[in-house]
């Protein structure tokens, strides 16, 4: 789904037409666009969704710290690894940040394997990653806030026609934000909504979870999961 089909979308259920939208006294494009990224914002932090996560790579400079991407949440990574002498990448251990200073207080040229994030800084020991070294993260993503018409909806992350129900949630959201502004003034109308695309969230996001419980951890058979169709 792409913005201006889910434009299209929340103006029909809005019972005014798309076509002649700026010619509306009550609602204005400028309104459908925010209260659909009102919607998308919403459901992007609802969940930590597949789509929304992020790989980064950079070169190493022997620094204590690097600064977090841009258009990562705080505290969103959760996996770094970083090339060794040979280009090859290992693993670092993430470490609690009071436990990070420590251990590099109690052995300033210690090169344990580990990192550890802080407020918009992400920490990886220098002596296990110098100079010259390739750094690869991955965390979480902030919700782009969408403007051309052809932008991709959240739920079709790589294609307009790859997308699953997640879009009509947003749309049905946006909806019942539409219905609790001043412009509208149906609250009671606007919970029924947000509950109903809430629970269409729900869905998915079950769904998902369930996809991934039939991945095994490694070295640790205590636990299987069979899959049922």
């Amino acid at each position: 789904m792409t913005f201006q089909e889910a434009q299209q979308n929340l103006t029909y259920k809005l019972g005014i037409s798309y076509t002649n939208l700026n010619s509306n006294d009550l609602i204005t494009s400028i309104m459908v666009r925010d209260w659909l990224n009102m919607a998308g914002l919403q459901a992007w932090d609802y969940a930590r969704w597949p789509f929304a996560e992020k790989v980064y790579t950079t070169a190493s400079t022997g620094a204590e710290y690097y600064d977090y991407p841009d258009d990562f949440y705080e505290n969103s990574i959760y996996i770094l690894r970083a090339t060794d002498a040979d280009g090859n990448y290992q693993i670092y251990e993430p470490t609690r940040y009071p436990d990070y200073l420590k251990y590099r207080s109690d052995y300033t040229a210690g090169t344990d394997k580990i990192w550890a994030t802080h407020r918009r800084f992400y920490f990886v020991n220098p002596y296990a990653c110098p100079t010259g070294r390739t750094i690869e993260i991955t965390g979480r993503q902030r919700y782009t806030v969408l403007s051309e018409d052809s932008s991709l909806m959240a739920f079709s992350p790589d294609s307009d026609n790859e997308e699953n129900s997640g879009n009509q949630a947003i749309v049905k959201l946006a909806y019942a934000i539409a219905l609790a502004s001043e412009k509208i003034n149906n609250p009671q109308k606007a919970l029924i909504e947000e509950k109903g695309a809430y629970q269409m969230l729900d869905i998915i996001y079950a769904k998902y979870q369930g996809d991934k419980s039939i991945y095994q951890t490694k070295n640790n058979p205590l636990f299987k999961y069979r899959r049922i169709i």
